[in-house]
């Protein structure tokens, strides 16, 4: 009989634990008219086993994979250059580089050639490079959770760095065992749009500036971590040139990054939005720093970190990051994302509709429309150098 893996599409997270799973590659994805992906059996290959049923997060009771955070720290990376490429504090990087210190790999994301977001193995340092900054879109993780399994045979040590449902993906291919040279870190997730929305983004920039879009950084920090840019690498002709836009500027940031209206449909009722977690650490932006008496200098950047499993106690400890423990409640009460999902926006409908109809570049032109006075005012703001730029926010606050 060949299984039925959703009814809805609230049904799938798109986490490919049942495509991994399949004994006879049966299952591919499909795009639906919105650009989500999900999966789809060949019924001439089914052989109706049943496993990608067995490791659906949906199909089943949920097996107990969750742990309660037992500590919560403020890091900072000590390689301020490595920082600086940081999203936030540095923490991937560091338990990154400790993995591959001891003789492991790291499974993380990167942008392909064709800026398509994909889970890769890094096994030296200059590979770990195109992993670090936040790629706002869902990744394709391929034949990733295999692959882990494979070099987890060998007794390496293995991280993998996703999103809470790709890592309990994970853990429901990996079984009941505990590896303990197993790193899962789960991410602090806002929810993901799909790759063909991005791309719709990306054509918009490239007919604006005239240039292929060949490297994006969400979360560039110009001129520091709270006053963030996305700095896009360009190429035309033979030539390379960057631009900076600031996040408010950007209709397929703000569509995502303040409210859920672009994200998949299982996003705003996701069950891993909650602070009992998936990975054995779980990392993302401490934005209750203000409450929690922070010594760090954090101008450059600055993670939460929940330890969920104590077999990383020792690791932390040798990671080069700097530390400060707080109370596990301020980081929970940073992030809305550790207590709730980021709920379905009222707008959702409409803006997926216009998507689907081929009205990206529509979408934009009003968001710049209603948003103009803001956006002249970001274009003067870009002409400053940066260090006047923080300067005079300094003065503003």
């Amino acid at each position: 009989m060949i299984p039925l893996l959703f009814k809805t599409p609230e049904e799938c997270c798109g986490c490919r634990a049942c495509s991994n799973i399949c004994p006879k590659d049966a299952i591919s994805f499909k795009e639906d008219r919105y650009g989500f992906l999900f999966p789809e059996i060949d019924e001439n290959l089914c052989i109706g086993c049943g496993r990608c049923e067995s490791v659906c997060a949906y199909q089943n009771q949920e097996k107990e994979y969750r742990r309660t955070p037992i500590k919560g720290y403020a890091a900072v990376l000590k390689d301020e250059n490595r920082l600086k490429q940081s999203t936030s504090g540095g923490v991937f990087w560091a338990a990154a580089e400790w993995v591959i210190g001891h003789g492991g790999c790291v499974f993380g994301v990167v942008w392909d050639a064709e800026m398509n977001a994909v889970h890769t193995c890094a096994e030296t340092l200059e590979q770990l490079v195109p992993m670090q900054g936040s790629k706002y879109v869902q990744s394709n993780v391929g034949n990733t959770y295999n692959r882990v399994k494979e070099e987890l045979a060998q007794d390496r040590w293995v991280l993998f760095s996703g999103t809470p449902c790709q890592v309990a993906a994970l853990r429901s291919i990996l079984g009941e065992k505990e590896y303990e040279k197993l790193i899962a870190i789960d991410l602090v997730c806002h929810g993901v749009p799909n790759n063909a929305y991005f791309h719709n983004m990306l054509s918009s920039l490239e007919k604006e500036y005239r240039g292929k879009v060949v490297d994006l950084h969400f979360r560039h920090k110009n001129p520091d971590w709270l006053n963030e840019s996305i700095r896009i690498k360009f190429k035309k002709r033979a030539k390379y040139f960057t631009k900076n836009i600031f996040h408010r500027e950007s209709h397929y940031y703000m569509t995502f990054g303040y409210s859920n209206q672009c994200c998949r449909q299982s996003c705003a009722s996701c069950k891993y939005a909650s602070s009992i977690r998936v990975g054995d650490i779980t990392i993302g932006d401490f934005w209750g720093y203000k409450k929690a008496g922070i010594k760090l200098a954090y101008k450059k950047g600055l993670s939460c970190l929940l330890v969920n499993n104590e077999k990383v106690l020792p690791i932390l400890q040798e990671l080069k990051l700097s530390f400060q423990e707080v109370p596990i409640d301020i980081i929970i009460n940073g992030n809305y994302q550790l207590m709730h999902p980021n709920y379905k926006d009222e707008r959702w409908d409409k803006v997926m509709d216009s998507f689907a109809m081929g009205e990206y570049e529509k979408m934009e032109m009003e968001f710049r429309q209603r948003n103009a006075k803001l956006i002249r005012r970001f274009s003067i703001m870009k002409l400053l150098p940066p260090v006047l730029l923080a300067y005079l926010r300094q003065i503003k606050k």
